[in-house]
């Protein structure tokens, strides 16, 4: 299994907010209005900040300032939510592969 490394994943960030700016992604928002990068980049953001959350929650609780329950749950849902992108991520792979494979 390939690690995540986040140098890697801010450039690619990058250079997805380059290409919203300028490239047909952001011509064609999705059925709710909103371009597919934009809406990308928000769930991205918002997995960043659970599992951002669930480190301060370990390390309050080393600290003594956070309950039992609380870290369980901080560590719970950023848990889900790290396999949630990994199971994303292996589609998104899988679906790239497909499309290599087809012929010409």
């Amino acid at each position: 299994m390939a690690t995540l490394d986040p140098a890697a994943a801010a450039g690619a960030y990058g250079r997805g907010a380059s290409l919203r700016a300028s490239g047909p992604a952001h011509a064609a928002p999705t059925e709710g209005g909103k371009p597919f990068l934009d809406v990308l980049a928000e769930a991205t953001q918002d997995m960043v900040g659970t599992i951002r959350r669930g480190e301060e929650a370990v390390t309050q609780s080393v600290a003594g300032k956070r309950d039992l329950p609380a870290l369980v749950e901080a560590v719970t849902d950023a848990d889900f939510t790290l396999q949630t992108f990994i199971a994303l991520r292996d589609k998104v792979i899988d679906a790239y592969q497909n499309i290599m494979r087809m012929p010409l």
